[in-house]
Order: structure tokens, then sequence, then C-alpha cells
């Protein structure tokens, strides 16, 4: 009896597994192909391929991050309770009669049969859409681009494995890793996107009037300003990811308990205002960009003070975190605290 019931929790393991391989390949490649509809007409005849391919990447870790998750919450075994204990590890029923899957070899073998899928499908669309072989197809990618996709198949392969660990035991600070993850992908990818823009784009954001912004703008080659003002939209993306995550960071760990309450209020509320402040900038430097518009002067000082409120308050919310860090187990700082407290 103990040997069938073995071999049918086993079956219903390696289902699962599929099953969840298979959910998690198709988020991802769905949100690829969603993507990639919009980058291939719209974006790479402005920018070019690798570009394109480049400011895809921090969109498909997110969704990678987000379809790992979604799948880990599937598919793994509740938080406590309702498990049939006769069961092995990695697969055990819900309190509905489901079958769950968990244990880390369980979404490594997600992680890889997912790539698997993903590498297929690539290459048979490359073969069948575009009537290249796989040489060929191999051939034609960016070695810029293309070795960056590389390190993301590994992201993509070992994200269900990541989330396993950090979802189940500790699912109310998973709010605040996707978004310093997002925030870092974000940040990274766009400073590499920029980073061709001479004079840089801090110069740009720290323009007071319209004569110095317009001297910047001119010393741009058309398609550097084009760069510029295609990033914003992500920018967007990034100040969202950044405001969301110092909010989260105050309110769901102790990084900031080594400052009084009302320091904290403040603390916890800095990134999410420099974000609206970053938001206002955007919005101001994409019109500022679409053509001259010297006749206004006082947008480009409203432009640059928002730049400079907001950086000022995102090294203030680093100050903070560094000044609690380095104070909050400090003995002697400790009843000052609680009776701000």
């Amino acid at each position: 009896m103990d040997g069938r019931r073995a071999h049918r929790n086993a079956r219903l393991s390696a289902r699962a597994s599929v099953a969840a391989a298979a959910a998690y390949f198709g988020l991802v490649f769905g949100a690829g192909f969603l993507l990639g509809a919009i980058r291939v007409p719209f974006v790479v005849p402005r920018v070019g391929e690798r570009y394109a391919e480049l400011a895809e990447m921090p969109l498909m870790f997110v969704a990678v991050y987000l379809a790992a998750g979604f799948v880990v919450r599937k598919f793994s075994l509740p938080a406590s309770g309702a498990s049939d204990r006769s069961g092995p590890p990695g697969i055990s029923g819900t309190s509905g009669g489901a079958r769950a899957l968990g244990g880390a070899r369980g979404w490594w073998a997600v992680g890889l049969m997912a790539l698997g899928l993903l590498v297929l499908a690539e290459l048979l669309l490359a073969v069948a859409l575009a009537g290249r072989s796989v040489a060929d197809y191999l051939a034609s990618r960016d070695p810029v681009s293309g070795g960056v996709y590389l390190a993301m198949l590994g992201v993509f392969a070992a994200m269900p494995r990541w989330r396993s660990a950090r979802i189940v035991p500790a699912e109310p600070r998973a709010a605040v890793a996707f978004t310093g993850a997002a925030t870092a992908v974000l940040l990274i990818g766009l400073a590499g996107y920029l980073a061709p823009l001479n004079p840089g784009v801090l110069s740009l954001q720290l323009a007071f009037s319209p004569r110095v912004f317009g001297t910047i703008v001119h010393l741009w080659p058309a398609d550097h300003l084009a760069r510029y003002r295609l990033h914003l939209p992500f920018d967007c993306l990034l100040l969202v990811a950044y405001g969301a995550f110092g909010y989260l960071l105050a309110t769901r760990t102790r990084v900031l308990a080594g400052l009084g309450r009302s320091l904290r209020i403040v603390a916890t509320w800095t990134l999410p205002v420099a974000a609206a402040f970053d938001l206002v900038e955007n919005g101001l430097h994409w019109w500022l960009t679409e053509a001259p518009r010297f006749g206004v002067p006082w947008v480009y000082a409203i432009a640059a003070t928002a730049a400079s409120l907001k950086w000022g308050l995102v090294l203030a919310f680093g100050a903070s975190c560094t000044w609690s860090v380095l104070t909050r187990d400090d003995p002697s700082s400790g009843p000052k605290h609680d009776a701000e407290d």
C-alpha cells in the first residue's frame, strides 16, 4: 500500500512540475510576444535593435518576477495547516484536494523545464516566421543585447526557486524585494541606455534657464535627443518602482527603526514625494524637448526645481537609512528613541 501511494504521489508531483513549468513559460512568453509587437515596429526604427532590446529587458525582468511569483503561489504548499501528511516532501494535498508542488529541487525543475520550452519556442519562431536557419538566427543576434538576453535566460530559470524561498516563508517582505529589484534593474538599464549622451542627463535636469537647456539639447545629435525622449516613459516606471520601494522599506522592515517616530514618518514619504517631483520633471521635459519653448522661461525653472527637489529627497532618504542602521543598535540611543516614540 505504501509503495503504491508513493508511486501515485510521485506521478502527481511530476504532473504538478510540468503544469507549473507550462504556466510559467506561457506567462513569460506571452509578455515577451506583446512587448516584441511594440518593440519591432515602433522602437527599433527609432533607436536600433540593440537599444530597443536593452530597453525591453527591465520590463521582461518584471514579467519574469511576477510570473514566477504567480506560479509559486499557485502550486506551492499552503503556509500552514491543510496538507495531507501521507505524501512525501514535494507533493501534498491542499484543503480543496488539489495537489501542490514544493521543495527546492521541484522549483529548479520547473525553471529548467520552462527554460527549455522558451528556447525551443523562440527557435521555432525564428525558423517558421523569419525563414532563417537556427545558425543564421544565432549569428544575427547583437553581441551586447544578446549577452544580456543570455543572462536573462539564467534569471528566468532560477526565478521560481528564488521566489519560492521568499514568498512562502516571508510574504510580507516580498513586495519590498520586488520593488527593490525592479528599481535596481530599471536604474541600471536606463543608466546604460543614456550613457552615450554628452552632456549627461543630469546637466539637462538642472538647467534652470531656456538658454542652458537649449544649449545642451543642441549639443546632442538628433538620435540622442530621440533617445532621451524615448527613455521618459520607462523613467516613469522607475519612479513608480522606487517610490513604492521607499514606502514599503520604511513600513515593512526595521531599516528605519533607529529614527524617532516623527523622523520615521517623514522618511516613509520621502521617496514617494521624490517620485511625484520626478513625474512633474518628466512631463515638463517631454513637452520642452518636443519643440523650442523659449517664451516660457518659468516652465524651465519649474522643471529644474522639481529635479533638484527629487535628488535632494533621494539623498535625504539614503542618509536617513544610513543613520538609522548605524545608530539603532547603539544602547545609548535606545532610550532616546523610545522616548521620542
